[in-house]
């Protein structure tokens, strides 16, 4: 297993030089320059301050230099400054991160603590009502879009109920609360942006984890320890759990890096000061380095959601060796 971990490690490097490489040059096509909200409204800007704003941020020169200095720069773990504000790019990143990570792993707990015994359940109860409304709730996970659903919620809850904050993730005086009213004002505004984030997730884990207890439900094993006499529930959670869990181990290690970058609708929605939003101010202005640094961690997530995965299934599944 350590030689199979070691082995992926170093299989994952040229995987994450393709990726920087072909984000770099798709960032670059897309239209307007980070210069342009500086030069665009102001028509006295003359041609040689735009050249000379290119060769301040670095545009002058060819794509591939631009490429490897920026690469170069990456590997001292050097993301560079923001051509917005002049700040460090990992500055402006690790500020944001842990509001963006706890909504996540929010969202996540959500999504496990209800769509696998939802999805448990629904197979256990096959052709019953119960299977059929959960089956009603997936279609409507999967239709809904995030940003409609958002705007639905802060509107019920929001503004005609005024039961739940739509925006940001503190009150004002938050600063005044003692700890219980900072802890009831957090929730209070973590229960929209959560419950939208986790909706799509939920609905998809909820499906797999149902179609997977049917197979296994069914196989010689699970025959073979109804024929020896076990009760159905050590049956049902000790023997086929395990294996139906087997591609919802898949799904949640591909997942990691679809919650972040389901972050940037929510967040920016719900004025949510995250990684999402940030994000998405970037692109807007264009601002290169941080597109880029945002892109470098979507891209760890992701190639570290696939290892994760990979190690889990072996866990679970003994079928499974990584021996050489």
């Amino acid at each position: 297993m350590i030689q199979y971990i070691v082995r992926r490690l170093f299989s994952l490097i040229p995987l994450f030089v393709g990726i920087t490489l072909i984000s770099f040059f798709v960032i670059h096509l897309a239209p307007g320059k980070p210069s342009s909200l500086q030069t665009d409204l102001n028509p006295k800007v003359s041609l040689e301050v735009r050249e000379r704003l290119a060769k301040v941020y670095g545009l002058d020169k060819p794509l591939i230099v631009q490429y490897k200095n920026w690469f170069l720069r990456l590997v001292r773990f050097d993301f560079g400054r923001s051509f917005l504000d002049d700040r460090l790019v990992w500055d402006k990143i690790k500020e944001r991160i842990p509001i963006t990570l706890g909504i996540n792993l929010l969202s996540l707990l959500l999504i496990l603590i209800v769509g696998i015994p939802l999805g448990v359940n629904a197979a256990l109860k096959s052709g019953s009502f119960f299977d059929k409304a959960t089956t009603v709730f997936v279609f409507f996970g999967f239709a809904m879009p995030t940003f409609w659903l958002a705007l639905l919620l802060m509107n019920l809850f929001g503004i005609n109920l005024q039961i739940l904050p739509i925006s940001g993730i503190k009150s004002i005086d938050f600063e005044f609360m003692n700890l219980a009213q900072k802890i009831a004002d957090l929730g209070r505004h973590l229960i929209l942006p959560v419950f939208v984030s986790a909706v799509g997730g939920l609905a998809g884990i909820s499906r797999y984890m149902r179609q997977g207890m049917l197979e296994v439900k069914l196989s010689e094993f699970v025959l073979a320890a109804r024929a020896r006499g076990l009760p159905e529930r050590v049956i049902i959670y000790n023997h086929a759990l395990r294996n139906a869990l087997i591609p919802i181990i898949t799904i949640l290690g591909l997942s990691l890096p679809g919650l972040f970058g389901g972050s940037v609708i929510f967040e920016t929605i719900f004025a949510i000061p995250g990684l999402g939003r940030l994000f998405f101010e970037a692109v807007m202005s264009r601002d290169y380095p941080l597109i880029m640094g945002e892109l470098v961690l979507g891209s760890i997530l992701t190639l570290l959601g696939n290892l994760i995965a990979d190690i889990a299934n072996a866990y679970v599944d003994p079928r499974i060796r990584y021996s050489r």
